[in-house]
């Protein structure tokens, strides 16, 4: 068995102290700070993260919180981003936002999502532009 955490765990976040919406209130480059805090190799796993964002935003996967993204130990003992899971077209269902999380891609962030707003997430993260 390997151990795993998922994001809310990992921000401290829980429904006592949060509420019914406690994995909803957060942004994913305060989850790329998360990553920087916990995965040893966290700038080869911070591009999987990028696209794993990318990917959920074009596919229009309005469930994308902090319980649908973890970390796995692995062998050695250290951790890395799990696989991804929970991955669905929510809009099919229900009428959603962009993204789960109420803080978008970075808290301040337009609401007009386009190119240049990923880029500069990808900045924030610590990626290289040409990446």
């Amino acid at each position: 068995k390997l151990r795993k955490e998922d994001f809310a765990s990992l921000a401290g976040k829980t429904s006592a102290q949060g509420g019914s919406n406690f994995k909803y209130d957060y942004s994913y480059l305060e989850m790329g700070e998360l990553i920087q805090r916990y995965v040893p190799a966290w700038k080869i796993e911070m591009e999987r993260f990028f696209r794993l964002v990318l990917f959920n935003y074009l596919f229009s996967n309005g469930d994308a919180h902090l319980k649908n993204f973890s970390v796995l130990e692995t062998p050695q003992g250290d951790m890395t981003l799990s696989p991804a899971y929970d991955l669905l077209n929510t809009s099919l269902h229900i009428q959603d936002s962009d993204f789960a999380l109420s803080g978008g891609l970075f808290r301040g962030a337009s609401t007009h999502t386009n190119r240049n707003l990923f880029e500069e997430f990808g900045r924030q993260l610590g990626m290289q532009d040409k990446r």
